[in-house]
């Protein structure tokens, strides 16, 4: 990395920055990356892109100052946001006008977020069609930017967006997202344990097959066996879910735990990760292995 070091602090001084002791590439726009891209090529240096797994001497691309809120529509609840803006600041933001991600998520670059799966996301199982990530803006290892523009789930073409979502930033650096956000619900939140995850699974497969319609629904392992976390919408059904939610865990031998003892919820998320068709993607656009 010490030759694309030296060559961005001599062309690029204005875009690298000494954070946490550790010195970061840090572009205020997408001619900076693209010019970082370019210095990489010429001297065969390795970056790592926001959510992407560290590698040995490569430098870490933060886009902090690459967070803007652009515009939020209010007819499709669309949120473009700049990828290098906090999951924390982007939900303050949308909070004046009761909508939210509606995601579990931890406090990170969005960029970050969505290169990991957008971890914390509902679960597919609990609405098989829900879509966090419909369009972006995504700068390619040969500085060619991609605009893919927002649209509803896609049912032909390539996948791009697919791949971008816990693709670990592999098939390029995302600039700019086009979020689905939703209405602000108050939810309950319930938590249950088991002696063992299988007891705590079908406890959840029988609450769904009951007609539990849950914001979200999850299972996971945890110190007492197998756990089950609930999401109920606070509206007319609330009560009777909950009802049929306590038979159900009950009858599977589930304990209701007090919300200040209980465990996290599990991690959810996922999307592209490692497979031969992402691999074979990457490879063809970032043939120099710049990003991966």
């Amino acid at each position: 990395m010490s030759a694309l070091l030296q060559a961005l602090r001599k062309e690029l001084p204005e875009a690298l920055s000494e954070i946490g002791g550790e010195i970061l590439l840090t572009p205020r726009s997408a001619p900076d990356l693209e010019a970082a891209f370019a210095l990489a090529r010429t001297h065969a240096g390795r970056l790592r892109a926001p959510g992407a797994e560290a590698r040995d001497a490569d430098l870490a691309i933060d886009l902090r100052f690459m967070g803007r809120l652009h515009s939020v529509d209010e007819a499709s609840r669309i949120a473009h946001v700049g990828a290098g803006m906090g999951s924390a600041e982007l939900e303050a933001r949308l909070r004046p006008e009761e909508l939210s991600l509606g995601c579990l998520a931890e406090n990170e670059s969005l960029g970050s977020w969505i290169a990991r799966g957008a971890p914390g996301r509902r679960p597919s199982a609990d609405d098989a069609v829900d879509q966090v990530l419909c369009g972006a803006e995504i700068m390619l290892a040969d500085g060619r930017l991609l605009r893919i523009r927002p649209a509803p789930r896609r049912a032909v073409g390539p996948d791009l967006l697919g791949a971008l979502l816990g693709g670990r930033g592999r098939v390029g650096v995302a600039l700019g997202l086009h979020l689905l956000v939703k209405a602000r619900v108050r939810h309950t939140r319930r938590t249950y344990v088991f002696s063992t995850l299988a007891s705590a699974e079908s406890a959840c497969a029988w609450a769904r097959g009951r007609g539990v319609r849950a914001a979200r629904l999850a299972t996971g392992t945890c110190a007492e066996g197998g756990g089950l976390w609930a999401e109920i919408a606070m509206d007319e059904m609330e009560e009777p879910r909950l009802l049929v939610l306590e038979s159900v865990c009950s009858g599977h031998g589930g304990t209701l735990l007090p919300a200040a003892g209980a465990p996290p919820w599990p991690s959810e998320g996922g999307g592209a990760g490692p497979s031969a068709t992402l691999d074979a993607l990457a490879a063809r656009l970032d043939p120099e292995h710049i990003l991966h």
